[in-house]
C-alpha cells in the first residue's frame, strides 16, 4: 500500500461508517465487506455503483465471488501489462491500493468478521499509513537540512 493522506483520511470514514451505522457492514456481500466499503468512499461511489462495477468480475456461484478471488483471475488481466482489465480495479490501484492489499483488507488478521472488529483494523491500518507519512516527512526534512548545512559549510 502507497501511504497518502488520501488513504489515510478514507480508512478513518471507514471507521467512522462502521461505528455509527454498523449494519452497512456484511461480509459476504462484495459492496458491503470492508472492500466495498472502502471502494466506495475512495471512489465517492454507492453500493449500487460498486456492485455495478464489479458485474463484469464477480461470480456469486464459486469463490470467484471475494475480493480475493476477482483479483486473482487470469481472464481479468491484460496480456501486455499485466494490469487489471475492470475499471473498479483500476481506479483503486491509482488510489495507491495494490491487489494484494484489497486480499489483504478482505482477510486481515482480526478474523471475526464484525462491524466493531473491523473498525479497529480500519483505525489500526490508518495509523499505521499516518505514522509511515509523518516518518517519510521527518526523513526528507532531515535530508534537506544535511544538504542545506553541506552546501554552507563548502
Amino acid at each position: 500500500m502507497k501511504p497518502s493522506h488520501k488513504l489515510v483520511r478514507a480508512f478513518r470514514k471507514v471507521a467512522r461508517i462502521l461505528k455509527t451505522t454498523p449494519e452497512v457492514y456484511w461480509y459476504p456481500g462484495a459492496a458491503r465487506c470492508n472492500c466495498g466499503i472502502l471502494a466506495q468512499v475512495l471512489l465517492n461511489r454507492t453500493e449500487e455503483s460498486i456492485q455495478e462495477l464489479l458485474e463484469d468480475v464477480y461470480d456469486r456461484d464459486s469463490w470467484v465471488g471475494s475480493w480475493l478471488g476477482m483479483t486473482t483471475r487470469e481472464s481479468d488481466y491484460c496480456k501486455r501489462t499485466g494490469l487489471p482489465v475492470a475499471t473498479i480495479f483500476k481506479e483503486l490501484l491509482a488510489h495507491g491500493l495494490s491487489l494484494k492489499d484489497l486480499a489483504h483488507l478482505e482477510h486481515n488478521e482480526v478474523g471475526i468478521h464484525s462491524a466493531s472488529s473491523e473498525l479497529e483494523f480500519f483505525l489500526s491500518e490508518a495509523n499505521k499509513m499516518a505514522n509511515r507519512l509523518a516518518s517519510d516527512k521527518k526523513r526528507k526534512q532531515d535530508k534537506k537540512r544535511a544538504e542545506y548545512f553541506s552546501q554552507e559549510y563548502l
